[in-house]
């Protein structure tokens, strides 16, 4: 199994990348067209999602993990997964340094 390890999660520590993944307590997503929005109630910060992101963040909403999004994008797009896990790893990375995302 393909495993990444992400740093910067909550203190410091090392989360693997089949960790299954929620949205923090304060965190919402409006949807419109396709494409999303997150909004961070604690630091009344809202950060813009593109298709992909949002389709990924409706599956961290169910429990997820990077890695079953991964799968998932690769499915859907018919695109290289070599590049989709840069790309979830990139994504998840900047969530988790954002405390955007908890472990479920």
């Amino acid at each position: 199994m393909f495993e990444i390890l992400l740093r910067r999660w909550n203190r410091g520590d090392v989360v693997p990348f089949d960790t299954r993944l929620r949205p923090a307590r304060d965190v919402f997503m409006a949807e419109r067209d396709g494409v999303g929005v997150l909004l961070d109630l604690r630091r009344e910060v809202y950060l813009g999602l593109d298709e992909v992101g949002t389709m990924a963040w409706r599956e961290i909403e169910n429990g997820a993990s990077a890695d079953s999004v991964t799968r998932k994008v690769c499915e859907e797009y018919d695109a290289p997964a070599d590049a989709v896990r840069d790309d979830m790893q990139e994504f998840v990375t900047e969530l988790c340094r954002r405390r955007l995302v908890v472990r479920s």
